[in-house]
């Protein structure tokens, strides 16, 4: 009750003084740092009263019945004096001797803002207040001690986290890097695989038509001149479609009628070839198979010209008309 109270009342008496028990209330009252107010009740000889009660200021009496109302406005006055520091002190107080006692004497600590308000309130005492107890100074010195550990305990957390999480950064950097140059290496060799397949293409057509056997290298024309960014045809393959097979005045299987062969055009899917000759006739045929498609055809702007004015209109009117 002596800790909860904010002022300590002490009655003196000639029992009150001679009381062991009432000393040690004193006493315990000066340790937890609390104002003590000691009204007189019954007259006593100070000269024989204890240490702590001699050392007391006795300014109230109630041994006079004639003045007991003014002494009462006195005690009063005395106990609402400085209260709302006394009730801090109080707090503060209950907190200590909970920090005191507690077996995990980290956890009542006071923390943040509470630290520099309890320190605000230390230094601002009242003249008329006592001395703050040495327990709630210890307890506000042992909360900023926590505070500083708590807050540098953070400070290296963070710190490990963001080494951390650079460390990580690192790894998925190089990862992407490692990723990226695999990628890289795949794309080229899929690039390289492409082109050596486009040469090997080439090579057999060129055989092939060394050899005379046009249908055949047409095909392998065909298939060393197909060209996407990953599977690119080497350059030789499109001149082999383009006029390796003009190199030959007729065509053994591919032929347009007897007239003299001029040249040749590939559909954009690689399904088709367009050829045509001298007089005009033009043959669509299929560049898997070598098969003719549909019957030939004459166009009036191929006659004389080395070649039909817009192959793909053309090619697109023989498609339709040999229902290919």
């Amino acid at each position: 009750m002596i800790t909860l109270a904010d002022v300590f009342v002490f009655v003196v008496s000639p029992d009150s003084a001679g009381s062991r028990v009432c000393d040690e209330e004193i006493a315990h009252a000066r340790n937890m740092g609390k104002r003590i107010v000691p009204v007189l009740c019954r007259p006593i000889d100070f000269a024989k009263a204890p240490p702590r009660l001699a050392a007391l200021n006795v300014k109230i009496s109630f041994a006079d019945e004639a003045r007991f109302d003014a002494s009462v406005s006195e005690l009063v006055d005395a106990i609402e004096r400085d209260v709302l520091w006394l009730r801090e002190a109080t707090r503060l107080a209950v907190s200590a001797a909970d920090w005191r006692q507690s077996a995990r004497p980290e956890l009542p600590l006071l923390h943040g803002g509470e630290i520099s308000a309890a320190e605000a309130w230390s230094a601002r005492r009242p003249a008329s207040a006592p001395e703050v107890s040495e327990l709630v100074l210890a307890y506000i010195e042992a909360s900023r001690a926590g505070e500083t550990r708590r807050l540098e305990k953070e400070r290296r957390s963070l710190a490990r986290q963001r080494s951390l999480q650079r460390w990580i950064g690192g790894l998925v950097l190089t990862a992407l890097v490692i990723t990226l140059a695999g990628a890289g290496l795949v794309v080229l060799g899929q690039r390289n695989l492409g082109l050596s397949r486009s040469q090997m293409f080439a090579l057999a057509a060129q055989k092939f038509y060394t050899e005379e056997d046009y249908v055949r290298g047409l095909k392998m024309s065909v298939l060393a001149a197909r060209d996407n960014w990953l599977s690119p045809a080497v350059p030789e393959a499109e001149n082999l479609l383009a006029s390796g097979a003009l190199s030959s005045s007729m065509l053994a299987d591919i032929r347009t009628g007897e007239d003299k062969f001029l040249g040749a055009w590939l559909s954009s899917d690689g399904r088709r070839v367009l050829t045509w000759g001298e007089s005009g006739a033009a043959q669509l045929w299929d560049a898997e198979t070598g098969a003719a498609i549909g019957k030939p055809m004459r166009h009036p702007r191929v006659q004389g010209a080395d070649g039909p004015a817009d192959a793909a209109i053309f090619a697109a009117r023989v498609t339709q008309a040999s229902g290919a």
